[in-house]
């Protein structure tokens, strides 16, 4: 059904998935319709910047 889905999508229009699984083990039906992405997550000091800024907490200390 997902890869219907994807053939009858309207051009311009992305679709986002996500895993942790060794992409091979998709079938090659479905490498050939994704791009695969990396993401490096975000340092701790990045990410305690942002929840304080999103819920208005006390600035976390340097370092």
């Amino acid at each position: 059904m997902l890869l219907t889905y994807l053939d009858r999508m309207k051009p311009g229009h992305a679709f986002l998935g996500t895993t942790n699984l060794d992409l091979s083990s998709l079938t090659e039906r479905f490498q050939t319709r994704f791009q695969s992405v990396r993401l490096q997550p975000p340092d701790n000091a990045t990410l305690a910047a942002f929840l304080a800024r999103r819920w208005a907490l006390p600035s976390p200390p340097p370092g």
